[in-house]
């Protein structure tokens, strides 16, 4: 090239570059970049600078990073080009090479601020918080008064769990900038991660109150509600969070906060939707099945968890929760099944014994129940469950000394669990030992004081010392805590009816009879009836009766009885006549033909 030729030449790129700078100027960086193209193979510094900041500003970081790359070889001083080339690093997430680019522009500039600043959200990034944070301490030296220093080290010593420190260093930045959202959300996890809920939901909510669009925000203060138990309220943030951010985290927060509040619908809808969109996370499933649990829709429980078990063969968590739900379903057959399953995959453990043998007992098999609840025993002779339903097997079996053994040693493993001590004064009940068990009757009622089937059993046990009054007293006891179960208004009615309180039993035992119409308690209301002079009544419930126990001499004497003081003899006299020749030796059915007969000679 000949000098003016290349006099020529750098005249022309010069005005090329004044081009280029003008439209830069004017944010026409495609058009600049047409412009300097033709002396882009040259290599040259200052074309090439241009050219980067152009792609730069048009966010084709690639581009832009090839250019710098180049700029920096032929000017390895120059430190903006390097700040440049971080910042193509930075946003190509290639990290590492930003780190040594910034730290590069630091040292050939030691007040650059913007680079101090990328280079510590580059460690929090990289997760070197300590290098973060003694960049911040220097960037504090450097520019005092910005905030973001105190923000990045308040934000470095939060991810190093050292959270006093971190407040301090927040805080110092809310008083330079007290707009910045993310800062208040980070304040207030700091906050609550010393304990200090109320000051972080403060935090929260001025987050909120400066951007009300910001998901996270609302999320945060949720969670201080989540925390609090609040679960109703911790919903309502959730729900403004997925509202504005309907992603997976925010859903499925949601979704569990909801079954935490106990809105199961919501959440069942919303666990659906998370299932559509991650039929490859069996955790959502598993939720769902735990909602329909508790709605009692064991049917859509037991499908979708057969399904994950199916999935999932070996899981044990999945298992016992498909036993559960074949209980509750009143399926103990396949509850007993699954167990046997695990035990034949090997898990074995005192828990899984007892729940086994449970099932067996619960199914019939008393045999395999009593071998499998002494290896319970023999695994963990502390077991004190297993050893007093053992007792409750050998009561049974009227194997009364080893009931009677294992429930001494349950009662002595646990002299204050209410359960054992109930069983035991079945125990005491059973062998007729009224005393002993009037005591520790009394004894379960304190440490239970809100079971009312306790009662039950202490007012009958008292009922056989003849104890009338302190029967009485138990039941209504049981009454008032749950005064419409037909168990506790059956033998409410019992006693009554012993104490010849009439219209009381007539009274409770109706009641009972409204809510479960079973034949032990109309034979009662019938006895009731009678004893109440309303024998039309008491006959036409042993009518009924009769057609459901046609050779049940007790209702059929009833009957008889009744029938008799109705003056309806001939009806009297045929079902005593019906008796005898059922039991030839029912002395109720022969006194009755013996007045019938005199009444007729009488006659």
């Amino acid at each position: 090239m000949n000098f003016f030729y290349f006099l020529y030449y750098n005249s022309y790129m010069e005005n090329d570059l004044n081009i280029a700078n003008s439209l830069i100027g004017e944010k026409k960086f495609s058009e600049a970049i047409e412009v300097l193209k033709k002396y882009e193979k040259e290599n040259n510094p200052e074309v090439l600078k241009l050219i980067g900041l152009c792609y730069l500003n048009l966010e084709k970081f690639p581009e832009a990073k090839s250019a710098f790359e180049t700029v920096v070889k032929y000017l390895p001083e120059d430190a903006t080009s390097w700040y440049y080339l971080a910042i193509c690093y930075d946003n190509s997430d290639e990290l590492v090479q930003a780190k040594f680019a910034y730290n590069k522009v630091i040292s050939l500039r030691d007040k650059y601020v913007d680079a101090y600043k990328n280079l510590g959200v580059i460690y929090l990034k990289l997760r070197e918080e300590e290098n973060a944070f003694n960049l911040a301490k220097k960037g504090i030296e450097v520019a005092p008064d910005d905030y973001i220093f105190y923000y990045l080290a308040g934000s470095a010593l939060l991810s190093m769990k050292d959270f006093k420190q971190s407040i301090e260093y927040l805080e110092k930045a809310l008083e330079r900038n007290s707009s910045n959202v993310q800062l208040y959300c980070n304040l207030g996890t700091a906050y609550l991660s010393v304990q200090k809920p109320d000051k972080a939901l403060e935090n929260y909510l001025k987050a909120i109150e400066i951007d009300d669009k910001n998901a996270v925000a609302y999320y945060n203060a949720g969670s201080v509600y989540q925390i609090r138990e609040e679960h109703s309220k911790a919903c309502e943030f959730y729900e403004k969070a997925v509202e504005l951010d309907d992603s997976e985290f925010f859903l499925s927060a949601l979704a569990l906060e909801e079954f935490k509040a106990k809105y199961y619908e919501k959440s069942i809808k919303h666990y659906s939707n998370l299932i559509s969109s991650h039929p490859e996370k069996p955790n959502y499933r598993y939720n769902l099945v735990c909602c329909y649990e508790k709605l009692g829709q064991w049917g859509a429980a037991i499908q979708l968890l057969e399904q994950l078990v199916s999935a999932n063969p070996k899981s044990r968590m999945m298992l016992i929760k498909l036993a559960g739900l074949y209980l509750n379903a009143n399926r103990p057959a396949d509850a007993k099944t699954v167990y046997e399953r695990l035990i034949s995959q090997g898990f074995v453990s005192d828990d899984i014994y007892y729940n086994y043998a449970m099932l067996c007992s619960k199914t019939g098999d008393l045999d395999t129940a009593e071998r499998i609840l002494k290896k319970v025993i023999e695994l963990n002779p502390s077991y004190y469950r297993a050893r007093k339903d053992l007792g409750v097997i050998f009561l049974n079996k009227r194997l009364f000394k080893y009931a009677e053994d294992e429930f001494k040693l349950a009662y002595k493993l646990a002299p204050n669990d209410a359960d054992i001590v109930f069983e035991y004064a079945n125990f005491m009940q059973a062998m007729a030992r009224f005393e002993e068990a009037t005591s520790l009757y009394d004894k379960a009622i304190e440490l239970n004081e809100k079971n009312p089937r306790i009662m039950v059993f202490a007012a009958l046990n008292i009922l056989s010392m003849h104890d009338l009054k302190g029967a009485i007293g138990y039941i209504e006891k049981a009454l008032k805590l749950m005064p419409a179960d037909p168990f506790i208004l059956l033998n409410a009615g019992k006693i009554y009816y012993a104490a010849k309180k009439y219209d009381k039993a007539q009274f409770v035992l109706v009641k009972a009879w409204e809510l479960n119409q079973n034949a032990e308690i109309e034979n009662l209301l019938a006895l009731t009836y009678y004893a109440q002079k309303e024998y039309e009544k008491a006959i036409t419930i042993y009518e009924k009766l009769i057609k459901e126990y046609p050779t049940n001499t007790n209702v059929l004497i009833g009957y008889a009885q009744a029938c008799e003081k109705a003056g309806k003899l001939e009806e009297a006299k045929k079902y005593a006549q019906k008796i005898l020749e059922i039991f030839d030796e029912m002395p109720e059915a022969k006194k009755i033909l013996k007045r019938i007969k005199k009444l007729e000679e009488n006659a």
